[in-house]
């Protein structure tokens, strides 16, 4: 049953943030990135007027959504079918800026709004979106940081435990209370203005090398990292008995 009445719609967006904020509450949140300004945790004052198109996976979406610390400077492209109304409210309740529209529905009115409404947002996009191949590349991305030249922020996303909700064609990722998150900016891309047809697949071909290295070596070094705790308890457990008879070795003595 689809819930119509906006009423409801608001209670349940509130009900969702709410929830989402307290599990973020209890996270460790780790921020890299080699450019400050290109932080989620950037305060994006007076001194960092640049605003980014960044592009995360759709199985990703909250983690921006609630790490970052300046989700009111932020915009979304919403679909136009009834079940996206509670995102839509979620956004505008968290502060940001939500455009209706899709690549199949709305797409050129769409496009209109986020070339002349966008001025002070980063424009948050779903490349995969909206029925995926879950994590291919479109060339939504490319065309608007052409067209507005703005700088492309790819971005990468990790928790230690996570829930995943099974989608028709992909999954949506929640991390549990207490785990730990990682929020990665990778280096800003330039997209050249006044692109051919020939040029967009280079530059969508561009965005998802970078975009899947960085997922890469984010899994990677996570994958590094637990292993050397991995090794470390087993020498500390294989070294703690000897600890123990050496010890009645000498009071025996």
């Amino acid at each position: 049953m689809k819930i119509q009445s906006p009423f409801l719609i608001r209670c349940g967006a509130w009900f969702a943030i709410s929830t989402m904020r307290l599990i973020i509450s209890t996270c460790r949140l780790e921020y890299r990135s080699p450019d400050p300004k290109t932080r989620l945790d950037c305060p994006f004052g007076p001194d960092v007027p640049e605003r980014y198109v960044v592009p995360v996976w759709h199985d990703l979406l909250l983690f921006p959504t609630f790490t970052a610390r300046r989700s009111d400077l932020c915009c979304g492209l919403v679909s136009r079918h009834d079940g996206a109304s509670f995102l839509s409210t979620a956004i505008e309740m968290l502060g940001g800026k939500a455009i209706r529209g899709s690549s199949r529905k709305g797409a050129t009115s769409a496009l209109k709004q986020m070339l002349t409404q966008t001025d002070g947002y980063h424009i948050l996009i779903t490349p995969d979106g909206p029925m995926g191949p879950r994590r291919q590349m479109k060339q939504g991305a490319i065309f608007m940081a052409s067209n507005l030249q703005r700088r492309i922020v790819p971005t990468a996303y990790w928790a230690s435990r996570v829930w995943r909700i099974k989608g028709s064609w992909t999954d949506i990722v929640i991390p549990k209370p207490f785990s730990k998150i990682i929020i990665v900016s990778g280096e800003a891309i330039s997209i050249p203005p006044e692109l051919s047809r020939e040029d967009i697949t280079y530059w969508t071909n561009h965005l998802q090398q970078a975009m899947d290295q960085l997922h890469a070596e984010l899994e990677a070094s996570t994958t590094t990292a637990k292993s050397s705790k991995i090794e470390a308890e087993q020498t500390a457990c294989s070294a703690s008995p000897q600890l123990q008879i050496s010890g009645s070795e000498r009071h025996a003595a």
